[in-house]
């Protein structure tokens, strides 16, 4: 693992406080000190492709998904199966990061990847795409999908 020293920061510029940011340059700028390549890249597009070939070329160390649900959902998505993704909560509600007990702790998450401690967890798949809180239908669902529909943030 001690080749591994690619890391891509995946930062959902709309989740959370405006404050995520620093937060973000802050975990960039001490894993560049510990020896780690870092971007920060803010284009799924652009970031499932460097993710790939990093994954490929053994170079992976991980990629860090900050923000929230729905950005840890979108890279699992987006990424190649067995990409080490790291949850940095940023977003609102965080029920991911609030499961596996991490914060926002630029400190621990440090720790977290310079030491390469992983978890395995299963996700499920519905309707060809993989989700790793819940599934749910009917009212609960509607009611989700509306207030979705008019987010703006």
């Amino acid at each position: 693992m001690d080749q591994q020293k690619r890391v891509l920061i995946s930062l959902n510029p709309n989740a959370g406080a405006r404050s995520g940011r620093t937060l973000v340059d802050t975990l960039s700028d001490q894993l560049a000190g510990r020896g780690f390549q870092v971007d920060t890249i803010t284009d799924i597009d652009h970031l499932a492709d460097e993710a790939a070939a990093a994954l490929a070329s053994e170079q992976l160390r991980a990629v860090i998904s900050a923000g929230g649900d729905g950005t840890v959902a979108l890279i699992a998505n987006r990424t190649p199966r067995g990409t080490p993704i790291s949850v940095f909560p940023l977003g609102t509600e965080n029920l991911l990061a609030k499961y596996l007990e991490v914060t926002a702790d630029v400190d621990c998450l440090l720790e977290t990847v310079s030491h390469g401690k992983m978890l395995t967890l299963d996700a499920g798949e519905a309707n060809g795409r993989l989700f790793l809180l819940m599934v749910s239908c009917g009212f609960d669902a509607d009611v989700v999908r509306r207030l979705h529909s008019e987010r703006t943030g």
